[in-house]
Order: structure tokens, then C-alpha cells, then sequence
């Protein structure tokens, strides 16, 4: 966030970042000048340069898929391809469910302009890498994770930009919304080249036998990840929260987004599946491949709506507060879902399910696979 200069106002005490409404424009400059005639001219999260937080989540981005791509089946990821049933309730739930939820929460609650446009936009961006490191430790189906992370960021360069295009009619905002191609496109390029590359020595493991060590690698990586994204996110927060303004809106739905999405995508999915049955097709969607599909809905690219919010409001104060922090907001709340969800599968009849449905869809892949080699042979 970018350094302002602020006029002299009255040194008047009052509590003015409140989690019930934002103050107005004077209340919040007034509260700023009192944080920079206490911390000296300065404020706390000046010292912190501003690449650590923003290329900090690119970096971890790229560990992340790059660690999660050693783990994933080039073989799976193509037939997922092939056979994309998961991957289209994932997208349906993805760029369908989490704008409509965000659209339905502005539309309902009283809060402010940028308030609202933030939490649009937040529901406008699917994906950030952090998903497929919660499907790991859930022992979800990293291939399908894998496989759906780089179709979103795929997807994202049409249906993003195409919700966006609507922003302007539910909120009543004066700024044209930037679209942050180039944003996209980063986030697409290291998603879809860390994810193959490590996909292609998770193959040369199989082919050559050294499987065993990049399982260590990769749980080594994943924890690496996990630590890097702790301490990311903590100095992200103390940073930007002295100039932040939380309201309880924005509590209230970063807290529940993630949760709200996992839930409705994983019944929706568990239904197209219940359908599909009755109508004579197999699916081939487990119990795994559920809470992988509610998983990738649930976590959103907070790095993609911090570009779109500094690009409208790069010399705005005020607005700036109002719309920055949240996606941090979001964030922290996406780990303590990733968290809690990580801690549920581990209840042992929700384990077994999972287990389950893990190994047989392992042994329909296998046999697969083998029908391709007899096929080919032939």
C-alpha cells in the first residue's frame, strides 16, 4: 500500500476502525493522523516492503503447484481431461456458485460501496494454489485438484472478466473495474508450468523407480509450503491492518465463504453424481473427488483482487482501506477452514469413506490403464 500525506485534524480520541460500520472520510484520516504522530511520522507496517507480501504469494504459488505436481499422475490428469465430469462440476460450482453467493450476501446486507465491490470481486476469483495443498493433507485426489487449479486459471481469462462486466450493475460505483489480465496471466503461467514440470518428474519416478524419494520431497515441500504461507499471511496482516478498516460484514463473509462453498459444492456435486446414476451413467466421482471439487470452490485468489483494488484505488486512501485488507481477511479464514477441514477428515468413519472411495477409483484407473495397454498392444 503506498504512503499518502495527511492534513492536520483534531487530536480527538475516538474509536474509529469499528466492526460494525466504516467511519466516514474525515473519522478515518483522523485516526490516521493520531496512528502517525504515535508511531513518529511512520506507520508500523512501513518498514515492510510491499513485494514481500504481493511476490511472497507468487513464490508460494509456485512451491505449492510445484510440490503438489510431484504428487499428481500425468496419465490421471489426462483422462480427468478426457472424461471431465468432475472438472465440469468443479468449473459450474467455481464460476457459477461463489458470484452468485457473493451477488446474493451485497444484495441482502446494508453495507458500503467498497465494501460490496470488494466482496464481488473476491467472489469473482477462483483458485490461488492454496487448495491443493488443503486436498493433500486432506487425502483428497490431488490429480483432480491439479487438473481443476489449471482449468480455473484457464477459465479465468473468459469468465472472470465476463463477471466483472456485471459488477457495475449490482454496485453503485463511479470507477471503471480494471481486469488484471496480467495478473491472470501470471498466476497462469506459473500454475500450468510448476504443475507439469512437476508432473513430468513424478512420471520419470515411476518410469525409473525413485518414486519413494519424491514422496519425501513432497511432503517436505508441502510442509514448507505451509509455514511460508503462515508467515506470509502474518506479515501481510501486520502491515496493512493499522490502515485497514474491518467492518462485521466483512467478518461475517470472509468467515463463512469458504465454508458456504464447500458445502454447496460438495451436495452439488454428490448430486449430478446421485443423478447421473439413476439415469444409467457411471460417473466414476467418489467420496474423494467431492470434498476435492468443494475444496477448489472454496478458496479464492485473494493476490488477483489486491491487483484490481490497487489499480482503481492506487492514490486513495480512504477507498483503499476499505477494499485492500479483506482479501487477507479472506485468506486467513481460508486457512482456518483448510485447518478445521484437514482435522475433520481424520475422524475415523469420515477417513474410511474417503479411503474407500480413494482406492476405488485407484483400482478402476489401474484397470483402465491396463484395458489401454491391451488395446495398444493389440
Amino acid at each position: 500500500m503506498p504512503n499518502f500525506e495527511v492534513a492536520e485534524f483534531a487530536n480527538e480520541k475516538e474509536n474509529l476502525i469499528s466492526l460494525y460500520k466504516a467511519p466516514n472520510e474525515t473519522e478515518f484520516l483522523i485516526h490516521l493522523q493520531q496512528l502517525l504522530k504515535e508511531y513518529n511520522g511512520t506507520l508500523p507496517g512501513d518498514s515492510i516492503p510491499n513485494f514481500v507480501v504481493s511476490e511472497g504469494f507468487l513464490i508460494l504459488i509456485v512451491l505449492t503447484t510445484f510440490a503438489m505436481g510431484l504428487a499428481t499422475d500425468p496419465h490421471r490428469m489426462l483422462q480427468y481431461i478426457k472424461k471431465p465430469i468432475g472438472p465440469l462440476i468443479g468449473m459450474v460450482c467455481q464460476f457459477g456458485l461463489m458470484p452468485c453467493i457473493a451477488i446474493a450476501f451485497i444484495s441482502t446486507v446494508p453495507i458500503g460501496t467498497f465494501e460490496a465491490l470488494v466482496i464481488i470481486l473476491y467472489g469473482c476469483a477462483p483458485g490461488g494454489g492454496f487448495s491443493n495443498i488443503i486436498v493433500y493433507y486432506m487425502g483428497g485426489d490431488i490429480d483432480l485438484s491439479i487438473t481443476m487449479t489449471m482449468l480455473s486459471c484457464v477459465f479465468a481469462l473468459v469468465f472472470t472478466p465476463a463477471w466483472l462486466q456485471i459488477v457495475p450493475l449490482v454496485v453503485n460505483s463511479s470507477y471503471a473495474i480494471i481486469i488484471p489480465y496480467k495478473e491472470i496471466l501470471v498466476t497462469l503461467a506459473a500454475v500450468v508450468t510448476c504443475s507439469l514440470f512437476g508432473s513430468f518428474i513424478h512420471w520419470l519416478g515411476k518410469r525409473y523407480d525413485f518414486n519413494r524419494r519424491l514422496k519425501i520431497i513432497t511432503q517436505f515441500m508441502a510442509a514448507t509450503s505451509v509455514i511460508l504461507f503462515i508467515a506470509i499471511l502474518i506479515i501481510a496482516i501486520y502491515k496493512f491492518y493499522p490502515v485497514a478498516i474491518v467492518t462485521q460484514a466483512q467478518l461475517v463473509f470472509s468467515a463463512i465463504l469458504p465454508f458456504l462453498g464447500f458445502t454447496i459444492a460438495y451436495a452439488l456435486s454428490s448430486c449430478v453424481v446421485w443423478i447421473l446414476k439413476k439415469i444409467g451413467k457411471e460417473s466414476g466421482v467418489k467420496a474423494s473427488q467431492h470434498l476435492t471439487i468443494g475444496v477448489e470452490t472454496a478458496i479464492q485468489n485473494g493476490r488477483m483482487v489486491n491487483a484490481i483494488t490497487l489499480a482503481l484505488y492506487k492514490d486513495m486512501m480512504f477507498e483503499n482501506a476499505q477494499t485492500f485488507f479483506f482479501p487477507l481477511l479472506g485468506t486467513a479464514w481460508q486457512a482456518v477452514f483448510g485447518i478445521t477441514m484437514a482435522v475433520i477428515v481424520r475422524i475415523p468413519c469420515i477417513n474410511r469413506i474417503i479411503k474407500d472411495g480413494r482406492e476405488k477409483l485407484q483400482n478402476e484407473m489401474n484397470e483402465e490403464e491396463e484395458e489401454n495397454k491391451v488395446n495398444f498392444e493389440s
